[in-house]
Protein backbone atom coordinates (compact mmCIF):
# COMPACT_ATOMS: atom_id res chain seq x y z
CA UNK A 1 0.00 0.00 0.00
CA UNK A 2 1.34 3.54 -0.46
CA UNK A 3 0.80 6.33 1.50
CA UNK A 4 0.67 10.10 -0.64
CA UNK A 5 2.67 12.67 0.87
CA UNK A 6 0.71 15.50 1.74
CA UNK A 7 -0.13 17.92 -0.77
CA UNK A 8 2.25 20.89 0.22
CA UNK A 9 4.70 17.91 0.12
CA UNK A 10 8.27 19.72 -1.61
CA UNK A 11 7.55 18.63 -5.27
CA UNK A 12 10.75 16.10 -5.17
CA UNK A 13 8.98 13.71 -2.72
CA UNK A 14 5.92 14.18 -5.02
CA UNK A 15 7.73 13.51 -7.81
CA UNK A 16 9.43 10.01 -6.39
CA UNK A 17 5.98 9.02 -5.29
CA UNK A 18 5.17 9.32 -8.91
CA UNK A 19 7.97 7.60 -9.90
CA UNK A 20 7.52 4.63 -7.06
CA UNK A 21 3.86 4.49 -8.34
CA UNK A 22 4.82 4.36 -12.72
CA UNK A 23 7.37 1.61 -11.69
CA UNK A 24 4.71 -0.30 -9.64
CA UNK A 25 1.76 0.16 -12.70
CA UNK A 26 4.48 -1.08 -15.25
CA UNK A 27 5.37 -4.35 -13.11
CA UNK A 28 1.79 -4.31 -12.40
CA UNK A 29 0.79 -4.53 -16.41
CA UNK A 30 3.98 -6.77 -17.44
CA UNK A 31 2.47 -9.25 -14.84
CA UNK A 32 -0.94 -8.80 -16.23
CA UNK A 33 0.05 -9.13 -19.60
CA UNK A 34 2.15 -12.12 -18.95
CA UNK A 35 -0.65 -13.72 -17.38
CA UNK A 36 -2.89 -12.63 -20.37
CA UNK A 37 -1.08 -14.00 -23.10
CA UNK A 38 -0.46 -17.35 -21.02
CA UNK A 39 -4.41 -17.83 -21.07
CA UNK A 40 -4.49 -16.99 -24.38
CA UNK A 41 -1.65 -19.41 -25.13
CA UNK A 42 -3.82 -22.18 -23.53
CA UNK A 43 -6.68 -21.10 -25.64
CA UNK A 44 -5.45 -21.68 -29.03
CA UNK A 45 -4.02 -24.74 -27.65
CA UNK A 46 -6.87 -26.14 -26.22
CA UNK A 47 -8.75 -25.09 -29.15
CA UNK A 48 -6.25 -27.01 -31.62
CA UNK A 49 -6.64 -30.23 -29.74
CA UNK A 50 -10.19 -29.66 -30.24
CA UNK A 51 -9.83 -29.30 -33.93
CA UNK A 52 -7.97 -32.45 -34.05
CA UNK A 53 -10.33 -34.02 -32.40
CA UNK A 54 -12.62 -32.74 -34.86
CA UNK A 55 -11.09 -33.58 -38.11
CA UNK A 56 -10.06 -37.09 -36.33
CA UNK A 57 -13.98 -37.68 -35.63
CA UNK A 58 -14.83 -35.98 -39.04
CA UNK A 59 -12.67 -38.96 -41.00
CA UNK A 60 -14.44 -41.68 -38.72
CA UNK A 61 -17.63 -40.78 -40.32
CA UNK A 62 -16.39 -40.58 -43.26
CA UNK A 63 -14.91 -43.88 -43.48
CA UNK A 64 -18.07 -45.03 -41.82
CA UNK A 65 -20.30 -43.32 -44.22
CA UNK A 66 -18.15 -45.44 -47.37
CA UNK A 67 -17.78 -48.72 -45.51
CA UNK A 68 -21.69 -48.66 -45.32
CA UNK A 69 -22.09 -47.35 -48.66
CA UNK A 70 -19.78 -50.22 -50.49
CA UNK A 71 -21.18 -52.54 -47.80
CA UNK A 72 -24.76 -51.43 -49.50
CA UNK A 73 -23.85 -51.81 -52.76
CA UNK A 74 -21.76 -55.10 -52.20
CA UNK A 75 -25.35 -56.54 -51.01
CA UNK A 76 -27.57 -55.23 -53.52
CA UNK A 77 -25.14 -56.70 -55.97
CA UNK A 78 -25.21 -60.28 -54.51
CA UNK A 79 -29.10 -59.87 -54.01
CA UNK A 80 -29.39 -59.02 -58.07
CA UNK A 81 -27.03 -61.93 -58.73
CA UNK A 82 -29.42 -63.93 -56.50
CA UNK A 83 -32.54 -63.05 -58.18
CA UNK A 84 -31.09 -63.44 -61.65
CA UNK A 85 -30.10 -66.93 -60.49
CA UNK A 86 -33.11 -67.62 -59.47
CA UNK A 87 -34.79 -65.86 -62.54
CA UNK A 88 -32.68 -68.90 -64.72
CA UNK A 89 -33.52 -71.68 -62.91
CA UNK A 90 -37.18 -70.66 -62.53
CA UNK A 91 -37.36 -70.56 -66.81
CA UNK A 92 -35.56 -73.84 -66.28
CA UNK A 93 -38.14 -76.35 -66.70
CA UNK A 94 -39.92 -74.54 -69.52
CA UNK A 95 -37.18 -74.61 -71.52
CA UNK A 96 -36.51 -78.16 -70.99
CA UNK A 97 -40.50 -79.37 -71.21
CA UNK A 98 -40.18 -80.15 -67.14
CA UNK A 99 -43.84 -80.15 -65.69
Amino acid sequence: MYVRPPIDAPVDIQLRFVRQRLIALETRIGKERQEADQRIARVQEAGQLTDARVQAAIAAVDAKVREVATGNVRMQLGGLLLVGIGSVISTLPAVFGWH
